[in-house]
């Protein structure tokens, strides 16, 4: 389940989210220019830390590096030792493209707003997050499924930061939640499980199942909905294992 890393790919930037942490470059200039650094850190206890952000521009954790007046990094020398190392579970992209949200093996979800690379919230679960998926439509939410088979739909991306939530299940599979993904439309989510199972359930009301996806000979591990396939407009899910 756990990717050693996660590349995201967007017009101007390009994501990359490793065990040591998360680095964002431009890809707007010729050069190679860090925009974003964030290294994972934990503190004694084992709880996740959330370190001093800045409001505007981007920003680097090392005293070593220079950053120039127009919030870029040329390059990175003699990086500072990360005090612990996570693997990535998941990630997801915001419809809009304004936040980002990556699912660290120590039960943390970390969410940034890609505008300024600050980082927005950090949700700390119950239980290992192993799916992420933002809702299509304004306001974007963050829907968790975690180990135990559970999704849970997290609205305050703002609140609660560094707590447990104890926002009741949206829906519940019997094994680990795998892949996860939300229709352009918001109507139904759809989830996969360990057991080979592809669940559509409506969104919000997710206890009314409205399709079973079987015949798979092994877990499902990725989701993706295609737009307008049809001239009717509707939408076509694909699935697999990476």
């Amino acid at each position: 389940m756990m990717q050693p890393f996660a590349i995201i790919i967007r017009d101007s930037w390009v994501c990359v989210a490793s065990k040591c942490g998360l680095r964002v470059y431009d890809t707007t200039i010729t050069t190679q220019s860090l925009l974003y650094r964030y290294d994972w850190k934990v503190s004694g206890s084992g709880d996740a830390k959330v370190p001093p952000t800045k409001p505007t521009g981007g920003e680097c954790s090392d005293s070593d590096t220079e950053i120039p007046n127009n919030g870029h990094t040329d390059s990175v020398t003699n990086p500072t030792p990360v005090d612990h190392q996570f693997g990535i579970d998941d990630f997801a992209v915001s419809n809009s493209n304004e936040m980002v949200a990556i699912a660290t093996s120590n039960k943390c979800v970390h969410v940034w707003l890609t505008s300024s690379w600050r980082l927005l919230c950090e949700h700390r679960e119950s239980k290992r997050c192993t799916a992420l998926a933002f809702t299509a439509r304004p306001p974007e939410r963050l829907l968790v499924g975690d180990r135990q088979g559970n999704v849970y739909l997290r609205a305050g991306l703002l609140s609660n930061q560094g707590r447990v939530l104890e926002d009741p299940p949206l829906l519940g599979h019997f094994s680990i939640v795998t892949a996860m993904v939300v229709s352009p439309n918001d109507e139904v989510v759809v989830t996969a499980d360990r057991d080979e199972k592809v669940r559509v359930s409506r969104f919000p009301n997710s206890y009314n199942v409205r399709n079973y996806c079987l015949g798979h000979k092994q877990f499902v591990s990725h989701l993706a909905v295609i737009s307008n396939v049809h001239a009717s407009g509707s939408d076509l899910l694909t699935s697999g294992q990476a």
